[in-house]
């Protein structure tokens, strides 16, 4: 359980992804054997496929595997490397929290605007702006601060910071701390 939770964003993302395809494939086989589909199906499509793209960008963005082209950078000394990474990340946590304030706008900005089939409020589904660039944003703040203290060599150093102060919330809800003062 545990587990899920730190990746929560994967695991949702995943499940997602199972649900559009799943409905997408359903209602094919349902208009082409049938002729009939199923009207609000495509509404839950669109929406699971935005929130898994979404959420798909979080988890390239934690394991850094959104694509870079450093061909010039990684012929460069290793202080300037570190300078121009700083620097990029730095760039990338203002534009991230900045799309947040932005998705955080559109969000208060849909009024009762609501799908046509299911009467779902926009406001579920512009939400998810606010929740993948925040999560980016957060992850982003974690890569700066592992960067300064020199602890960002690998892929996994977020996903290993993210444990690490998993764990100490753990310890401090769990009463552990003040047993040690």
């Amino acid at each position: 359980m545990r587990r899920i939770l730190k990746h929560f964003e994967e695991v949702l993302g995943c499940f997602l992804l199972a649900v559009y395809v799943g409905l997408t494939l359903l209602n094919v086989i349902l208009r082409y054997c049938f002729d009939f589909i199923l009207s609000w199906a495509e509404e839950v499509i669109l929406i699971a496929f935005l929130w898994s793209v979404f959420l798909g960008t979080v988890t390239a963005f934690r394991l850094d595997r959104h694509v870079a082209i450093d061909v010039i950078v990684t012929r460069l000394p290793q202080r300037v490397q570190y300078v121009l990474y700083f620097a990029m990340d730095a760039l990338v946590l203002a534009l991230n929290l900045y799309l947040t304030y932005l998705g955080a706008v559109l969000c208060m900005k849909v009024g009762v605007k609501t799908t046509y089939v299911l009467k779902i409020s926009y406001v579920y589904i512009d939400i998810a702006l606010v929740v993948s660039f925040g999560l980016m944003a957060v992850f982003g703040i974690i890569r700066l601060v592992l960067r300064a203290k020199g602890r960002y060599e690998t892929i996994d150093s977020i996903t290993a910071a993210v444990s690490e102060i998993d764990a100490i919330a753990v310890e401090k809800l769990s009463g552990k701390e003040g047993c040690n003062g």
